[in-house]
């Protein structure tokens, strides 16, 4: 039974990311090829993220490709991406409440607003690198940084290869004390 779960598991994933793979056909858009390519992304820092989008589509905080944006299949220097995220800062050890009768709702709206008021939300556009379709180039990979910055690069090495096309930290930053938000006590 287990390997029956983990086998669905693998394939809906692959069926999920199958409209993310970059293929020489792509789409054309206004007379110009668009491909679809996958997405990975990393957070250097030390504090939680939620709601990762790249274009708008979900991704999640792995290395291997979770999501798939369009790209054009020709690399052009006005093309950005829009990354947003939540950053929630400071650990909190309790779990959202279990919610089995409308008594409870109140328990659980406590804890969103201590959550909500550890949070902010990041949007920011970056120009994607320069790229060669058909020479090293494997997925669109999104770094998320301290003070709500971000790198991007379509490398197919890793980050932890000396050769890799951007500098990113190689074990995850705190936020600078200018950075972090004012977070009400008892939150």
């Amino acid at each position: 039974m287990e390997v029956i779960i983990k086998s669905t598991l693998v394939l809906l994933l692959l069926s999920n990311l199958s409209g993310c793979l970059a293929t020489s056909d792509g789409v054309k858009r206004n007379g110009e090829v668009w491909i679809g390519v996958p997405v990975a992304a990393s957070n250097a820092t030390t504090n939680e993220v939620g709601g990762l989008t790249v274009n708008g589509s979900p991704v999640s905080i792995s290395l291997s490709p979770t999501g798939g944006i369009m790209m054009p299949k020709v690399w052009r220097p006005d093309f950005k991406v829009t990354i947003e995220w939540d950053t929630i800062y400071g650990k909190d050890r309790r779990r959202p409440p279990i919610v089995i009768s409308p008594s409870q709702y109140k328990d659980l709206e406590v804890y969103r607003e201590r959550v909500k008021a550890r949070t902010l939300h990041h949007s920011i556009s970056i120009p994607v690198p320069e790229y060669d379709y058909y020479h090293d180039f494997c997925k669109l990979t999104v770094h998320l940084l301290t003070c709500g910055q971000a790198k991007v690069t379509t490398s197919c090495i890793y980050p932890t290869e000396k050769n890799y096309p951007i500098s990113v930290p190689q074990r995850k930053q705190e936020e600078p004390p200018e950075c972090r938000p004012t977070i009400p006590k008892g939150m």
